[in-house]
C-alpha cells in the first residue's frame, strides 16, 4: 500500500498491506494464525456460540411467573449473576447471528450446498494453489499499458465523487480499479481495462464461494453497509462474551460450593437417620 497526498501525489508512506496490528487481529479472528486447521477450529467455535445462545435463552426463561420476570435486574443476590443474565439476553440472538454467519464463512462449502451455491473445487478459478491448498494471492501486473493519471481520468467520467484508492492490475483481473466516495460517502468502483482503456462498473470481487447468500452472510458478520447501529451490536458481540465468560466462571464455581456442602448436609441426614 502507498500512501499519497491527494493535493500533490505526495508520497505519504508505504506500508504491507498483509502486515500490522490489524492485519495480525483479523487473522486470528478468521484461523487463530493456524494454517490449514485454524479456520475449521473458529467455524466449530462459531457452532458452539450458536448452541450455547440458544441454550442460554433456555435457561434464562423464568421458572415461575411470565416471561418479562426474566427482564428484572435483580433476579439474583449477585452482581455477577445479575450481569450474567441480563446482558446474555440482550446479546443472545444478535450473537446467534454472528456466529452462524463466522460459521458459514469457515464452512463455505457445506452451507453453500444447503442453498445451492456451493463453491467451485480448487479455490480461485485459473489461480494458482499454494501450500494446504490455499489459493496464491495475486500479482501486480510488472508492464502496464496506461499510466495512473490516464487511469483516474477515464474513470473520473464515469462517476463524481473523492479519489479514495487505485488497485493495479493483476495477473488474475487485467483491469484497474479506481474507488471514489460518492456524495453520501460510500464508495463507487470503476474498472478500467489496461489493455483498451474501456471503463465499466467494477464488479463485487467476492471470494470462492461468496456470491448470493454466502457474499450476504459475510456482510452481516463484517457490518459492511449495514449501517452504524447493526455496527454497534457487532461491537458489543466481540466484548459482552468476555463478560459472560467470566461471570459464568464465578457461577460455576459458586455453585460448585453450595452443591458440595448440599451433598455434606446429605450425607450427615442419612448418618443420623441410619443411627
Amino acid at each position: 500500500m502507498i500512501y499519497l497526498d491527494p493535493p500533490t501525489a505526495r508520497v505519504l508512506d508505504r506500508a504491507s498491506s498483509s502486515a500490522g496490528l490489524v492485519r495480525f487481529l483479523h487473522i486470528l479472528h478468521g484461523s487463530l494464525q493456524l494454517p490449514g486447521v485454524g479456520r475449521t477450529i473458529v467455524g466449530w467455535i462459531g457452532v458452539a456460540m450458536m448452541v450455547s445462545c440458544l441454550s442460554g435463552l433456555w435457561l434464562w426463561w423464568p421458572t415461575v411467573g411470565k416471561w418479562v420476570r426474566g427482564l428484572r435486574w435483580r433476579r439474583h443476590r449477585n452482581t455477577d449473576s445479575n450481569l450474567h443474565h441480563l446482558l446474555g439476553f440482550w446479546i443472545a440472538l444478535p450473537l446467534f447471528v454472528l456466529s452462524l454467519t463466522g460459521a458459514w464463512i469457515s464452512f463455505p462449502a457445506f452451507f453453500g450446498s444447503l442453498v445451492g451455491q456451493a463453491p467451485a473445487r480448487g479455490g480461485v478459478t485459473g489461480g494458482a494453489i499454494g501450500g494446504g491448498g490455499r489459493p496464491l494471492p495475486a500479482r501486480p501486473l510488472a508492464k502496464l499499458r496506461l499510466p495512473v493519471g490516464t487511469v483516474i481520468e477515464l474513470a473520473s467520467g464515469m462517476t463524481a465523487g473523492d479519489l479514495r484508492s487505485v488497485a493495479w492490475p493483476t495477473d488474475r483481473s487485467p483491469a484497474w480499479t479506481v474507488t471514489f466516495a460518492n456524495g453520501e460517502g460510500r464508495p463507487v468502483a470503476v474498472a478500467v481495462a489496461d489493455a483498451t482503456g474501456a471503463t465499466s462498473p467494477a464488479a463485487a470481487q467476492a471470494r470462492p464461494g461468496q456470491g448470493g447468500v454466502a457474499r450476504l452472510m459475510r456482510r452481516i458478520h463484517d457490518g459492511d453497509d449495514m449501517g452504524a447501529v447493526w455496527q454497534v451490536i457487532i461491537f458489543l458481540g466481540g466484548i459482552l462474551p468476555a463478560v459472560l465468560a467470566v461471570t459464568g466462571i464465578i457461577m460455576w464455581w459458586r455453585a460448585r460450593g453450595w452443591k458440595a456442602e448440599l451433598a455434606r448436609k446429605q450425607r450427615e441426614r442419612r448418618g443420623v437417620a441410619a443411627e
